[in-house]
């Protein structure tokens, strides 16, 4: 293919589809280390191969069908190679191809402290509910005690 890298567009088709033969690449390469018996820790990581297998699937998708689809997903979601799963494939070397890649512990890293986020947001939620549901309590306790009292007193001057 034939890219005339002249105006912003071109330049981005140039860089998508040389993400996207990068992501060839490795799956191939790791196809062909598989086929021929090597070693699994001699190759990609696994993590790798799903990065740049969900990149070609993506690519590999018909267009006409996600846009006839209800949710119109070719809109929402593109047939780019996001920067995520680029950070990841840019490191993989395929010379060194079981280099450990940074950027998968990175984004672990990262995954698990937004959970972690997750948890601890839903803990101090579920302690507000919590508080709010004990003031309630002492709230309908109190009108309660007013209520009995005011019906006692009634009932005094009577």
């Amino acid at each position: 293919q034939t890219f005339h890298l002249f105006g912003a567009g071109e330049t981005e088709a140039f860089a998508n589809e040389y993400k996207l033969r990068k992501a060839e690449g490795i799956l191939k390469d790791w196809l062909d280390h598989r086929e021929n018996g090597g070693a699994e820790n001699e190759t990609f990581a696994e993590d790798v191969i799903n990065v740049a297998l969900m990149v070609f699937q993506r690519h590999l998708t018909d267009i006409d069908s996600l846009l006839t689809s209800e949710d119109n997903e070719a809109e929402a979601q593109g047939l780019c190679i996001d920067d995520s799963e680029w950070v990841v494939l840019k490191e993989a070397e395929f010379a060194n191809p079981a280099k450990e890649i940074i950027a998968l512990e990175v984004q672990r890293q990262v995954a698990l402290e937004h959970e972690r986020t997750k948890m601890q947001m839903r803990q101090a939620f579920e302690r507000q509910v919590v508080e709010l549901q004990k003031l309630t309590n002492r709230r309908h306790e109190r009108i309660s005690q007013r209520q009995q009292e005011k019906i006692r007193k009634e009932t005094l001057r009577q």
